[in-house]
């Protein structure tokens, strides 16, 4: 029977989550630094729980000691606040998962199964191209700090599966972050599927994250919900700001337990998919307007990724528009070069588009200059 340690200083938390997983688990525990690195070097236990207060001693201390060791085991860490510099400090230090106290054993179970899982298609993933996009051109692109910051920021949380939150404006790039952290993902070889949710009329909302059977509904055909289809994979809802309310409670229960029913069926499916959501709007606003539930919010901000306006990194301009000249369109002969002045002139744009504005921008001005470099006259704002 595989094994799994917990380390914490209460007796009584060692019970608990003793009884929670002695059924699946042979369960080890421990309170302190020196015992748990003896058990792990001795018992090699598939993951350990480990809680960031202990008496006298810092957990995030001994979470360092476990990476060093020649074959550190995943580790999930508890805490009883879910302070977001907590989280990002936690897997920045080689945590896989991150759950704040009072937490559901279902919601904790789940955590522990999917860790397990991406350890195992970890070993056979290969490296993902770093920065690369489907059409070869880079994404993300840029050398300024906010840019590296953020990639930084990607990177880390890459390696959970803890739900994922972007926030930013309209086409500051929020769908090449989600692929991003797909990509860099232990999920790699999984899929990767997408859905809009303020492009999907509000009565097909439900058949499209859950799915639905023939005849639920006039018209209605047998079709598998998102979160089926990216099962073993990432799931990028985007615009999540604009779910339905009725709606909100199924996500959540999705991301608590990964049971998904779909619509007309008494069946209850099983899935293992890493959520990225992603809005443009103030959800703490749509709380207040009793449009967004806040119990939902807790469960997808657990790693909050604020994705910046061009006018906050003016700088990157012209290495974005060194990438865009550069992607391969087939439909045209398009300029591949572009003039000072004319580069000058998008610098001094305030875009408030962001870089889809700049791309579209470009694109027409590489239309107007056909095969010739591209002057401020082909640049239209």
């Amino acid at each position: 029977m595989r094994s799994m340690l917990c380390i914490d200083d209460i007796r009584e938390e060692l019970q608990n989550l003793s009884l929670q997983f002695q059924d699946h688990f042979r369960v080890l525990s421990c309170s302190g630094r020196e015992e748990a690195l003896l058990l792990i070097q001795k018992e090699h236990p598939q993951v350990v729980i480990l809680d960031i207060h202990l008496n006298g001693e810092d957990g995030f201390d001994i979470l360092t000691d476990i990476q060093s060791l020649p074959a550190p085991p995943p580790v999930l860490m508890l805490s009883a606040y879910a302070d977001p510099i907590m989280v990002v400090r936690a897997l920045q230090n080689g945590a896989r998962d991150f759950v704040a106290k009072p937490y559901s054993f279902a919601l904790l179970r789940r955590r522990v199964d999917i860790i397990i899982q991406d350890e195992r298609r970890s070993r056979a993933a290969p490296k993902p191209p770093e920065n690369t996009g489907s059409a070869g051109a880079p994404v993300l692109a840029g050398s300024s700090p906010l840019m590296r910051r953020l990639r930084e920021e990607i990177a880390s949380y890459a390696i959970s599966s803890m739900p994922v939150l972007l926030l930013g404006e309209s086409g500051t790039g929020k769908d090449l972050a989600a692929r991003a952290i797909h990509a860099a993902s232990r999920r790699v070889r999984g899929p990767y599927v997408v859905r809009n949710i303020a492009s999907i009329p509000e009565t097909l909302v439900a058949s499209e994250l859950f799915g639905c059977t023939a005849g639920a509904y006039t018209d209605a055909r047998e079709q598998k919900g998102c979160f089926v289809l990216a099962d073993k994979g990432s799931l990028f809802i985007d615009e999540i700001g604009d779910a339905p309310r009725a709606i909100q409670a199924s996500i959540l229960r999705v991301i608590e337990d990964g049971a998904v029913r779909p619509l007309g069926s008494g069946e209850v499916f099983q899935t293992d998919c890493r959520l990225i959501s992603a809005t443009n709007q103030d959800l703490s606003r749509l709380i207040a307007e009793g449009r967004f539930r806040e119990d939902l919010l807790y469960r997808i901000e657990g790693l909050t990724i604020r994705i910046p306006s061009l006018r906050s990194h003016p700088e990157d301009i012209p290495e974005l528009v060194s990438c865009f000249l550069n992607v391969p369109y087939e439909d045209a002969l398009l300029s591949r070069e572009i003039s000072e002045e004319a580069l000058g002139l998008l610098m001094r744009q305030s875009w408030p588009g962001n870089i889809r504005q700049l791309r579209n921008c470009v694109y027409r001005a590489q239309l107007l200059a056909q095969d010739g470099v591209i002057q401020s006259k082909h640049i239209r704002l």
